[in-house]
């Protein structure tokens, strides 16, 4: 059998790669949840717990304050979970911490009764992520079950262990305290194989959508193409008319490509705009091309600024002009200007004002979105100017 090219990932790679992905940037997006819960178990612990002293009480009061900075932080810069496996120490250290740390602080006999119970359940948040995290990195099975196995039992084992050297005797109610929180350690174990198969059958779905929409793609080409080079010979005695059947293939063509863009919710503007502009090559020469670099719209956006480029760069070769200068400048990442300039006649300001013109139309979408459609005169050059919210 053949190897497969080098950078080319059959549908089962591909299928894992995605679910890695989506699932790792699930558990970065939701670290800062998990950090909350964690401030509010050893909040309410310090706050309420009838067998702590002062000092206890104090100590884990500020360790559970320090979680909502903790937890901010992770709001605007990666978790640990989101910058790798070398960084997962930390999470992993803090779970095992401060219960330990609030244990020691507690009065004798009494670990596992009052308020201090949520603390048991400290480190469900953090198993739960790392199971996530471990069923989508590379890992052989045998390390895998290891690291599982791990993952629960060191956290589930912490409390008893605590338990027997905080308590003499421990009582019945001393076990079942402990154990009440040790089962939402499970529980949290249990959550993440869950939510990591939630993400594999949604990648699945995805894939399967994906391909639908390809395999649509592609029949549309094929039969679209057969049939225009069918119309082209038709007209081959007349170039003129076969010239124009080959310009309405190469639009079709064009346009449905341009359809396929917007599948995704995240649209690269700069594609939006090479896309659009190549439909008109040709046609109209464009002097001047806006670099918007990385930079990525929300589809009802990127269709918005896709659909009017059509309406502006056709209305140019419409009025005669076959110059166009396309700008593009970004305010403060919340909003978009594009700005289309030709060197044809022009047309009346009032065109956008009649219902029937598809430029009226194109600035009724565009208020609708929150921005505007207005036609500007500056230095002596006329020209479209669209804004929009890149929200």
């Amino acid at each position: 059998m053949e190897a497969s090219p080098k950078g080319v990932l059959d549908a089962d790679r591909w299928h894992e790669e995605a679910t890695r992905k989506t699932t790792l940037a699930i558990v970065a997006k939701l670290q800062p949840a998990g950090v909350l819960f964690q401030f509010l178990g050893s909040f309410i612990s310090a706050m309420v717990d009838p067998y702590a002293g002062p000092v206890a009480r104090n100590i884990v009061l500020g360790l559970s304050l320090a979680h909502l900075p903790l937890a901010a932080l992770f709001l605007k810069r990666p978790s640990p979970f989101a910058l790798g496996r070398r960084w997962l120490w930390l999470p992993c250290l803090q779970s095992l911490l401060l219960p330990a740390v609030a244990a020691f602080l507690t009065a004798t006999d009494r670990y596992g009764v009052g308020a201090c119970t949520p603390l048991c359940n400290y480190a469900a948040p953090t198993i739960t992520f790392l199971t996530m995290y471990v069923q989508v990195i590379p890992l052989a099975l045998a390390a895998r079950v290891v690291v599982e196995t791990l993952i629960v039992v060191v956290p589930v084992a912490q409390p008893l262990v605590l338990l027997l050297l905080m308590t003499d005797h421990p009582t019945a109610e001393n076990l079942i305290a402990v154990g009440a929180g040790q089962l939402q350690l499970v529980v949290g174990y249990v959550i993440g194989r869950a939510a990591v198969a939630v993400c594999r059958v949604a990648v699945g779905g995805q894939t399967e959508t994906l391909q639908r929409s390809y395999d649509e793609f592609f029949n549309f080409l094929h039969s679209h193409v057969k049939a225009g080079l069918a119309a082209v010979r038709a007209e081959q005695p007349a170039i003129p008319a076969m010239l124009e059947k080959l310009e309405e293939l190469e639009q079709a063509v064009s346009d449905r490509r341009i359809d396929m863009l917007f599948i995704r919710d995240q649209i690269p503007l700069a594609v939006v705009i090479s896309e659009r502009t190549r439909t008109f090559t040709g046609r109209l020469k464009i002097v001047e091309s806006p670099r918007v670099g990385a930079l990525t719209v929300v589809r009802p956006i990127g269709a918005l600024i896709s659909r009017a480029l059509g309406d502006l760069l056709k209305n140019v070769v419409v009025h005669g002009g076959d110059t166009v200068r396309i700008r593009c400048s970004v305010h403060d990442f919340t909003s978009v200007t594009v700005e289309v300039v030709d060197n044809g006649p022009g047309f009346a300001a009032a065109v956008l004002d009649d219902p029937a013109k598809s430029l009226h139309r194109l600035r009724a979408d565009a208020r609708r979105l929150g921005g505007d459609l207005e036609r500007y005169t500056d230095d002596g050059e006329t020209g479209m100017r669209l804004s929009l919210p890149l929200r």
